[in-house]
């Protein structure tokens, strides 16, 4: 009852405020308040005002088009509305973007019913097909603390997790050794999931390729101890870079990963070649759907004698650990042997 008050005094006021203040609101309202806005109605449930909302003021934000219309879809999916989705789908793709449409993914099931999901699948496909082949695995340096130009740091790769990005990754991979004592390199992969998402493949060439030059630009640029490498990655990006290390794609110290899964490349006699020169350290959740990947791999550790670390958060889901910074230092604390 109280849920449907508020609602309805919301309507009313929101309503009312829009007729006499259309033109100023839509001046004044940022883009971080219409999302906390519509994200707030959506915790609540509101989903059909929430939806409302988004649709007066979009235009307001042009620039962020495809985030908006990401958002639409989603709430259509709250109120099963799928047939709705479609137009925003075809929109989308008219601007170029691109929503990484599959059947394979349970998602979507719902769309099959639909005579428009064939040609809508097809062209998502065909947009992020020929996005990939042109895109790059691109990347931002954070200098420590107090950098010296005349000091010789170690570096730290860091991998988003699959459906991530650069901006959403950068808010993460912080503690006091590492901001201090390492060259920090946030990398983003060139293999889109949707127009502003991306993901990683294990093993794949064009990534070797890309990490290995980008290594050798840091070398070029930079006063770097090649022997202190560490990687870093959470889920996908997490079983990328535990990958690399054991491939020794560049040369590798240890890796430092959250809630990531198994390389089809980890196998006792790889693992056994690495004994003497690389460390590992694994935080995973208790409810992480990734546990099993991690108990197969820590088998596979213990076969072949491999030195590491690995932790299960209670309660924890497939996420970053709400003390981050500390499994951070305690990370680094056993691969540098401290």
């Amino acid at each position: 009852m109280k849920k449907s008050f508020k609602s309805f005094l919301f309507v009313i006021l929101f309503t009312v405020f829009c007729l006499l203040n259309l033109e100023l609101y839509s001046q004044q309202i940022n883009y971080i308040d219409y999302i906390d806005s519509i994200n707030l109605l959506e915790k609540d449930g509101d989903f059909e005002i929430a939806l409302e909302f988004l649709k007066i003021h979009r235009n307001t934000f042009p620039d962020k088009y495809f985030e908006i219309s990401k958002e639409e879809i989603f709430i259509n999916e709250k109120l099963l509305k799928f047939e709705d989705n479609f137009s925003v789908f075809e929109a989308g793709h008219k601007k170029g973007y691109f929503y990484f449409i599959h059947p394979a993914l349970p998602r979507f099931k719902p769309y099959e019913q639909f005579a428009a999901f064939d040609t809508v699948f097809k062209t998502d496909t065909k947009l992020r097909e020929n996005t990939i082949k042109n895109a790059n695995t691109i990347y931002e340096v954070q200098l420590p603390l107090n950098w010296s130009k005349s000091i010789i740091y170690p570096l730290c790769f860091i991998f988003h997790g699959g459906g991530s990005n650069l901006e959403r990754v950068k808010k993460h991979w912080h503690s006091d050794k590492l901001d201090s004592g390492f060259i920090k390199v946030y990398l983003q992969s060139f293999r889109h999931y949707d127009s502003e998402t991306f993901g990683w493949r294990t093993g794949e060439k064009r990534t070797d390729d890309d990490i290995q030059k980008i290594y050798d630009e840091l070398k070029a640029k930079y006063k770097i101890d090649t022997t202190n490498t560490i990687v870093c990655g959470i889920s996908a990006g997490g079983t990328c870079a535990i990958d690399l290390a054991f491939r020794q794609i560049i040369p590798v110290k240890g890796f430092v990963t959250f809630c990531s899964g198994i390389s089809e490349n980890i196998k006792p006699d790889i693992v056994k070649q690495r004994n003497e020169t690389v460390r590992g350290f694994i935080v995973g959740g208790e409810n992480d759907h990734y546990l099993p990947k991690q108990k197969q791999m820590t088998e596979i550790f213990d076969l072949a004698n491999f030195e590491y670390k690995y932790h299960i958060v209670k309660d924890m889901e497939h996420q970053y650990p709400d003390n981050e910074n500390y499994y951070i230092n305690e990370a680094l604390k056993f691969i540098t042997n401290e």
